[in-house]
């Protein structure tokens, strides 16, 4: 299996960081290790109320001690360097200076006292306060103090070395805490910071938020090896590990090797690359002719999976001659790559909607100019559209002036799919591997005290479907507890929301309902957990809505609530049991928070079946603190739902202004419905 490499020109920017954030390099057996992990750096906080592990490198056998307030502890330094000292548990507090000595001398300011938390999972959780809502204003307001940032690095950073995914657990970070203030904030996690933000409104204690989330990332990379080891399905992607494992030692690695591995299966599997079909003069008469419309709509285009050809002439006015210009291509979600009067301007890996490549104005002339694409039509998504949106540009004029890429255009089929092998996989920078996250991100934080953690994810499915996902998250959540010992630290899930589109027409379209069942039924069967409904805080235009804001107060009131014994409302209506009168079924609620009340119009989402789990929808109307579901032509309801689809319509709600969590039972003795039915 071949494998690809990122460069990354920020490594030297990584080692920089290294330096500033350990005071003193190790000597000796350590020398590659910092004298006190980067974790311990200024600002930082200390899990308040537990053990404090405290540790770093130095030469084997050497005593090490740690002063923190009125405590002193020591410890001595093993055959590979590492030391480490444990300190008895602290009360909130601070801010105070941790002394480390022996035989250097490490001090460690502004140390606070308080409750640490990981904010993990995947882009939603990624996103920063600057790019969410309501960004300038929420920055310039951003001064909390006693609110501490750190942000974990993408898990490939190695300072001084290739961008690799790590194969095997790592010791250290190259981060250090910072401050919480407007200067800090705008980059860090918004879900994470406004959760921070609304606890600390109710509950008087500093917070330390560490970041560790990858956008597009899967559960079983945050995984250690352990957890995953007795599921058949990731039996592959664990092998995959053990392959890039080899290949990194054999230092079959790099851009450049994999660029020739790609370069090398086109052309033996692609006649359009091995006869040239990208140059200016090859023969097209053999090619088909299609229109593309101005208007935007899309051409009729034949069905093909496999490698297919575009041709495009352009027709550039002599002003444009010898001018750099932008081509911008919409709708190839394949991968694909583009030529310009036979020259390579640009390769995109599949994925990507929009693609944009450089012309270098040498390669520009007054008159035909001709425009080749060669992408490889998977099935689904493949050809370019809509039409009219792809154009070149002239950059820098002003008024800005295009040429649209609509009208005539020429394809070609070439090898179908049938006869192609695989095409190379990219190992090394695969973020979506098994462990590599955890390895890379999780792994080096152990095992610092925490209260808890923050998840989401889950746009990104498990391999192996919801089965595998409940059992896996159930055991991530036990394996972390373990390596942070911290037995009884909390687990916040935040359950997808609407992911996009209009509501579910079909009653039976679950989509990432189940998955959100998941994500509901390891929150509430997982002691010390809980689930975050925010069903109604989807965008129906992009996967990852802006509103953090009360993605983080709906994360804080259960926080208030279960951890710091507050007494405020921190769910919406939660279904307590489903009984059957007559033809109707009566559902009982738990957090009724006041009282029941709908939102948007009338109460809608429920949805009954039979014995044979065909679903229609229902009628629904609140009666006092319940609600009544009926459907007339269902003569014995068996099965009950609400809100249990892609794009639910999240209309109940009760008074303290939280939405009720989706459910699909049995009607009768409560029992929920399995997802894999």
């Amino acid at each position: 299996m071949h494998i690809f490499l990122k460069t990354s020109r920020f490594l030297w920017l990584l080692a920089a960081i290294l330096l500033c954030c350990t005071p003193l390099l190790a000597q000796g057996a350590g020398a590659d290790r910092p004298f006190l992990h980067p974790l311990f750096t200024d600002h930082m906080v200390l899990q308040r109320e537990m053990p404090i592990t405290i540790w770093g490198w130095t030469q084997p056998g050497t005593a090490v001690k740690v002063t923190l307030d009125k405590l002193t502890a020591t410890g001595t330094a093993d055959a590979r360097g590492k030391w480490q000292v444990k300190l008895e548990p602290l009360p909130a507090g601070g801010p105070y200076t941790m002394t480390v000595t022996c035989p250097q001398t490490a001090e460690v300011h502004d140390v606070l006292l308080g409750d640490v938390w990981i904010c993990s999972g995947q882009s939603n959780m990624q996103l920063s306060v600057s790019g969410a809502l309501n960004a300038k204003a929420e920055i310039a307001a951003a001064s909390h103090p006693r609110i501490r940032l750190f942000s974990v690095p993408w898990a490939g950073m190695r300072p001084g070395l290739p961008l690799v995914m790590h194969t095997t657990p790592q010791d250290i970070v190259a981060a250090q805490w910072e401050v919480c203030s407007p200067a800090t904030v705008g980059k860090f996690s918004a879900v994470g910071y406004y959760f921070a933000r609304d606890l600390q409104e109710t509950v008087d204690v500093s917070i330390g938020l560490i970041r560790a989330a990858v956008g597009g990332s899967t559960l079983t990379a945050w995984c250690a090896p352990n957890v995953l080891l007795e599921e058949p399905a990731l039996k592959p992607g664990l092998e995959a590990v053990e392959t890039l494992k080899t290949l990194v030692r054999e230092n079959y690695i790099g851009e450049d090797y994999f660029n020739k591995v790609v370069d090398h299966w086109w052309d033996e599997n692609d006649p359009g690359t091995h006869d040239g079909w990208f140059k200016s003069e090859s023969d097209t008469t053999t090619w088909q002719r299609i229109i593309l419309p101005a208007d935007g709509g899309k051409a009729v285009v034949p069905a093909f999976n496999g490698i297919v050809w575009f041709r495009k002439e352009v027709t550039i006015p002599a002003d444009w001659a010898g001018k750099d210009l932008s081509l911008f291509c919409t709708g190839i979600w394949e991968p694909s790559a583009t030529w310009f009067n036979g020259a390579n301007v640009g390769a995109f890996d599949q994925g990507w909607v929009n693609r944009t490549s450089k012309i270098p104005g040498t390669l520009v002339k007054a008159g035909r100019n001709v425009i080749a694409v060669r992408v490889l039509a998977q099935p689904g998504r493949s050809y370019q559209g809509p039409s009219a949106a792809s154009r070149l540009t002239l950059p820098g004029a002003k008024p800005e002036t295009a040429i649209p890429l609509d009208g005539e255009r020429l394809l070609r089929a070439s090898t179908p799919a049938g006869k192609l092998p695989s095409f190379p996989h990219r190992l090394d920078n695969d973020f979506q591997l098994p462990t590599v996250l955890y390895n890379g991100m999780i792994a080096p934080l152990a095992p610092m005290a925490i209260k808890g953690a923050l998840w989401y994810q889950g746009e990104t499915p498990c391999p192996g479907g919801n089965t595998v996902h409940r059992r896996l998250l159930a055991a991530m959540i036990a394996d972390w507890r373990a390596r942070f010992a911290s037995p009884d630290a909390w687990f916040l899930i935040v359950q997808l929301p609407v992911l996009g589109g209009g509501p579910t027409l079909n009653p039976a379209g679950t989509g990432a309902a189940d998955i959100r069942a998941v994500q509901w039924d390891v929150g509430h069967a997982v002691p010390h957990a809980d689930t975050a409904v925010i069903t109604d805080l989807g965008d129906p235009n992009t996967i990852h809505p802006l509103n953090k804001q009360d993605v983080g107060k709906r994360l804080a009131l259960i926080a208030q609530a279960r951890i710091y014994g507050k007494d405020v409302e921190y769910s919406g209506p939660v279904l307590k049991s489903a009984t059957l009168e007559g033809q109707s079924v009566r559902v009982r609620y738990d957090h009724l928070g006041g009282g029941l009340v709908v939102q948007g119009g009338a109460l809608e989402g429920f949805a009954l079946a039979g014995a044979d789990q065909k679903w229609v929808w229902a009628d629904a109307k609140i009666d006092g603190d319940d609600v009544v579901v009926t459907a007339p032509q269902l003569a014995a309801p068996r099965f009950l739902r609400y809100d249990y689809v892609d794009v639910p319509r999240y209309r109940l709600w009760n008074k303290a202004g939280l939405p009720a969590a989706p459910f699909n039972t049995r009607i009768g003795p409560l029992t929920s419905v399995s997802s894999e039915q």
